[in-house]
């Protein structure tokens, strides 16, 4: 699975890029405002480097282990009534997700930080569902779902490149 990001060729990516002077700017500014945010923390936390180590001791466990916490996830999902489906690849998940909300007759359906339902598809799929409604919770994807499902600009702040006076209302 790969991030969604446009059907342009690269090339013309590029070129568009090179002439958008408020996208440079946004995604200059804000490189520069997490830059100070992290180093702040990093100060206000201390001995940065051993979080870092031990951050990193962690992700190696799980890793090793992810198997078991994934079936400890499961077990305990179903164990508060939930459900928990292993898809095997991208357009398995999506269509495990579309049919179910076809059995449950869904008509509104509410996403919150959901990046991974367009980076498989799933969106134009169930858009396809007669009388479904997508809702996106947050703020940025909000921004360019109204936007024709712009595609985003940065994967942390989806809707970076836009202005007030090109958000519709």
């Amino acid at each position: 699975m790969s991030i969604s990001t446009s059907d342009k060729p690269f090339l013309e990516r590029v070129k568009e890029s090179e002439q958008d002077k408020f996208m440079q700017a946004s995604v200059a500014k804000s490189q520069d405002a997490q830059w100070d945010k992290r180093e702040a923390s990093r100060k206000e936390l201390g001995n940065w480097p051993q979080w870092r180590d031990l951050g990193e001791q962690i992700r190696q466990h799980v890793i090793k282990y992810l198997p078991d916490y994934l079936e400890e996830f499961s077990d305990n999902i179903e164990k508060r009534g939930g459900h928990v489906y292993f898809a095997k690849t991208d357009k398995e998940a999506a269509a495990y997700i579309t049919n179910l909300a076809k059995q449950k007759q869904a008509h509104k359906i509410v996403k919150s930080k959901s990046r991974v339902t367009t980076e498989i598809n799933l969106d134009k799929e169930l858009l396809k569902l007669p009388g479904t409604q997508l809702m996106e919770t947050d703020l940025a994807e909000f921004i360019l779902q109204e936007d024709d499902w712009a595609e985003p600009t940065h994967i942390v702040f989806p809707a970076l490149a836009k202005n007030r006076d090109q958000v519709k209302t």
